[in-house]
């Protein structure tokens, strides 16, 4: 098996720093399985793969990143970018967890960051939210498990229509 693929961007547009893709890995299993998923849709001039959030669910994603060795971090930010094929608000929070090297990668719980609503004001939009992480330390060279959680349930929640998750990264600067 290959080692995981990363590749930093040198300019994602509004994202200052360095930029790590997540690698979304597996949608939760033990609880609420089935209300998220890898799709492919046929869109008018291309095919796009993503995740999707059943509508009105509650629904996880989870995935991994490492920072690269030697990369300063002073800002520890989770970047999604989501949309639908429809209008509203969908909320949305991330998880995370630091793995230093030597260290066990199944932690009794993550680290919780505040809940956001994302406005989705016209279909198949892309809308980026950024997540920061105050509540623990990253470094260079750890992995960081990564949980997004689609909180459908929630009376802000109003899209009608799946919520996308086309893109995550970590953002470290």
């Amino acid at each position: 098996m290959s080692a995981p693929y990363w590749e930093p961007f040198a300019a994602v547009p509004g994202l200052p720093g360095n930029v790590v893709p997540i690698q979304l890995r597996n949608p939760q299993m033990a609880a609420n399985a089935g209300n998220s998923f890898p799709t492919v849709s046929a869109l008018t001039a291309w095919e796009e793969w993503r995740w999707e959030f059943v509508q009105k669910q509650l629904g996880k994603v989870f995935g991994t990143a490492r920072i690269p060795d030697n990369w300063p971090v002073t800002l520890q930010r989770v970047v999604l970018e989501v949309g639908a094929n429809g209008t509203g608000a969908t909320r949305l929070s991330v998880k995370t967890y630091a793995v230093v090297a030597g260290a066990s990668y199944n932690p009794a719980a993550l680290n919780a960051i505040a809940a956001q609503v994302v406005t989705i004001s016209a279909a198949r939009t892309r809308q980026v939210v950024s997540f920061t992480q105050a509540g623990e330390t990253w470094h260079s060279g750890d992995l960081i498990l990564v949980e997004v959680y689609h909180e459908g349930t929630d009376a802000s929640d109003t899209l009608t229509v799946n919520t996308e998750l086309l893109n995550a990264y970590l953002q470290v600067s």
